[in-house]
């Protein structure tokens, strides 16, 4: 089967109802491994492109049948619907895999990882690409769909909010249903060095292809015009997210290692650098002028550097908050770590005896009225809000704000 696997999993690729293996080999491409009783069978190769970094299962066309998606190292993503048996045809044995494959040029050198979700929830499989280097002349994100519905996302859930959850935060008066982020690690942006990135959909009939809004960014550039003098370091760290009055600010820590930065969008299903120019070595903040509705995440990508580097992953869900009586500059960072630390000030007015953070899909903290910050663990993408409260009455609450751990890799 190989000697180089990079990426393994199952699924049930010929409608037999037992599960075939599939394992990604550097060298040689993919492999499918029948779920034969007895685990006898052999295995049947399927190439991919050169070097293949990673595979995931997808479904393309909405039948019963996983596809695979294979990320390879010349800067293509290949996708292959299968083409086997009608589910419940019962096919056992070693038999032939067959599959359409179609490739998509994301760059010219990459990727590194794929991640597979319905990110949006618009049941339809969407791909996230990191690692991919794209030419200086693309400029618009590729995304392609099929004309046949997605029955059902690929495992995640509705929403992460457990009932326990809900009822807790129903009492308090912090809607509980507007909660619709997904619960794996869907959000990988693409790199880095262009505006160029992969999304792959597939449609429902009739439905409307989504589109993204024009953008108009501003950034805020720190004062320095050139990056941070002192011990070599990226810029990046500590990148924090501050939803407010209908934009998303962010900022982050400077650095002296990076030639600029790019900012990685995921909002509506679509993946996006804003703003297209990039910004300079020097900046440490950013503000989302018009960010979509429903959830944006966000990542930030310093240029110049090898292996590429990324923060962590954070995300706001704009309009969800309550316009009066709200705690406010609500900010959430992850520092690299498993710690969400969160700052914010008193609501206008103030009046507030105690707060309540609010996890969706977990417990809620109460903290005194004169707290301005607290740290709680992460694990996962997780989402919370901040509500303000005066003799158990509810004043307002923030925006949510969620993050990522892990996915950074510029260290502590």
């Amino acid at each position: 089967m190989g000697n180089n696997p990079v990426a393994t999993f199952a699924g049930d690729l010929n409608g037999d109802a037992d599960p075939e293996a599939v394992v990604a080999d550097a060298i040689l491409g993919f492999f499918v491994v029948l779920g034969v009783l007895g685990g006898n069978s052999q295995p049947s190769s399927v190439p991919a492109g050169p070097s293949p970094v990673d595979a995931r299962p997808i479904n393309l066309n909405g039948d019963a049948l996983q596809d695979v998606v294979v990320a390879n190292s010349n800067g293509t993503v290949s996708l292959f619907q299968s083409t086997n048996s009608a589910p419940g045809a019962g096919r056992v044995g070693a038999q032939a895999f067959g599959f359409t494959r179609t490739d998509i040029v994301c760059g010219t050198v990459g990727p590194t990882k794929l991640v597979v979700g319905d990110f949006n929830k618009d049941g339809r499989d969407d791909i996230a690409v990191a690692g991919c280097h794209a030419p200086a002349a693309a400029a618009t994100p590729i995304r392609t769909n099929t004309a046949v519905p997605v029955a059902t996302a690929t495992g995640v859930p509705a929403t992460s909010t457990s009932t326990s959850a809900a009822a807790t935060l129903t009492a308090t008066g912090i809607p509980a249903t507007a909660t619709s982020v997904p619960a794996t690690a869907t959000v990988v942006p693409s790199t880095a060095t262009s505006v160029a990135a992969t999304a792959t959909n597939t449609a429902q009939p009739g439905a409307a292809t989504p589109t993204s809004t024009p953008q108009t960014p501003t950034a805020t550039r720190s004062a320095t015009p050139s990056a941070t003098a002192g011990p070599p370091q990226i810029g990046g760290r500590a990148f924090s997210i501050s939803p407010r009055n209908g934009v998303v600010q962010l900022a982050w820590q400077g650095g002296n290692q990076q030639t600029g930065y790019m900012v990685a969008r995921l909002a509506g299903g679509l993946l996006t650098f804003i703003p297209a120019a990039g910004l300079p070595a020097g900046a440490t903040s950013f503000t989302d002028q018009t960010p979509l509705a429903g959830l944006n995440c966000y990542a930030l990508l310093p240029q110049g550097t090898s292996p590429q580097a990324y923060s962590d992953i954070l995300c706001a869900m704009v309009g969800f908050g309550t316009t009066t009586g709200a705690p406010q500059t609500f900010t959430l960072k992850l520092n690299q770590a498993s710690t969400a630390s969160f700052a914010w000030t008193a609501p206008q007015g103030a009046g507030q005896d105690r707060y309540l953070l609010a996890t969706f899909g977990g417990a809620t903290t109460p903290l005194s009225g004169a707290a301005t910050s607290a740290a709680i663990q992460i694990n996962g993408l997780t989402c919370y809000a901040l509500g303000a409260l005066n003799g158990g009455l509810l004043l307002g609450y923030t925006d949510q704000v969620c993050g990522l751990p892990g996915f950074s890799n510029l260290g502590p």
